[in-house]
């Protein structure tokens, strides 16, 4: 249990609740060693540092009805105990020893999730075996079996959230698996009127706009743009698209954390692939050129890099409606755009769709 909440922890800090505050008391056991346990919101607010006697420990406090909060083990070790608690009841019962709690709602939001976590470290497992793999049609074979866990693990969360009738509950699965549904599910959900006062929402609410734009794209031709390559001279996109080879356009930059967080996926999926054909074209929106030049250098992005000519305001930007970054597009052979915004494993399933063919 200790891996699925400490999942959870990490997810849920921007879970809320609006109600009114009432006393709340905590108990719990604290592992050997451990002189104090801190309690804090999850979404920010008040912490808490309390005294651990004997190994156990009492706070008294205000909270929200359904509020998520974090205990953690302050015995300055690097290996802290911790996990989240929801304050559906008014004396909470929590051991950091082993995960326990006398917390309804915070064992159904832990115990919904066990089957689905289960088969995602299952494909998980599957898709490291596949890459020590060296015979290469079993590699195949469990790279498909991971994907079929994956798919059935993503119909097991809708599952759960179109039967679930508890809202704090459905806000958790939502929020922690957002990122990995398909755009057909994320519209479905995110525009329900039940999660619409939900601030957590509203960033991906806009971003879910954004990326409707990029939708469109699916199905039509990719118009040619012209950028300056690594090389200080210009190219247009048609050197590259539409000669009997996939090609991922993707829209990046240096500065931007959230590519070069996904770069090693991205790499990963150029190295696994290329020698299939499989080509990526990098429009980086980096105004510091040679920052830009050192860093495909550095990191061994060895496919072929563009650079806008006007950052945010380049034709490529515009003409492929980028308003946000990581952006990317996959060409088929006949340069026809396919798929959009492949971001994480999800560009890996989509080549292992198109190349590991049974």
């Amino acid at each position: 249990m200790t891996k699925i909440v400490s999942l959870l922890v990490a997810l849920l800090a921007c879970v809320t609740t609006y109600a009114a505050e009432r006393s709340v008391t905590i108990k719990g056991e604290a592992r050997k060693g451990c002189n104090s346990v801190i309690v804090a919101k999850l979404y920010g607010g008040k912490v808490v540092e309390v005294p651990v006697k004997d190994g156990k420990f009492t706070h008294t406090g205000m909270y929200g009805e359904k509020e998520q909060l974090v205990v953690v083990d302050n015995s300055g070790t690097t290996s802290q105990a911790f996990g989240f608690i929801i304050a559906d009841i008014d004396t909470l019962y929590y051991n950091l020893l082993t995960d326990s709690t006398n917390s309804p709602l915070t064992k159904q939001v832990v115990e919904s999730f066990i089957p689905v976590l289960k088969k995602g470290n299952n494909a998980l497992m599957l898709r490291a075996q596949a890459d020590a793999e060296t015979d290469a049609v079993k590699a195949i074979q469990l790279r498909a079996k991971g994907r079929r866990d994956i798919k059935q693990c993503m119909e097991d969360i809708y599952a759960l959230l179109d039967s679930n009738k508890d809202i704090t509950v459905k806000t958790i699965v939502l929020y922690t698996n957002y990122g990995k549904m398909d755009f057909v599910h994320k519209k479905k959900y995110i525009n329900d009127a039940q999660y619409a006062n939900l601030p957590i929402f509203r960033g991906e609410r806009e971003y879910l706009n954004m990326e409707e734009m990029t939708q469109g794209f699916i199905g039509k031709k990719f118009t040619n743009i012209e950028c300056e390559g690594i090389d200080d001279a210009k190219h247009k996109l048609s050197e590259y698209v539409g000669k009997g080879s996939y090609v991922l356009l993707d829209f990046w930059a240096t500065w931007c954390n959230p590519c070069m967080k996904e770069m090693p996926l991205v790499k990963a999926a150029y190295q696994r692939y290329a020698k299939n054909g499989f080509k990526i074209v990098g429009v980086s929106l980096d105004a510091d050129k040679e920052k830009w030049k050192n860093v495909v250098k550095e990191r061994a992005l060895d496919w072929i890099h563009l650079r806008g000519d006007n950052v945010w305001m380049s034709k490529a930007v515009e003409t492929y409606k980028v308003r946000s970054i990581p952006a990317n597009f996959l060409i088929n052979g006949e340069g026809v755009i396919v798929a959009v915004q492949l971001h994480g494993e999800e560009l890996l399933y989509a080549l292992e769709d198109i190349y590991d063919v049974m």
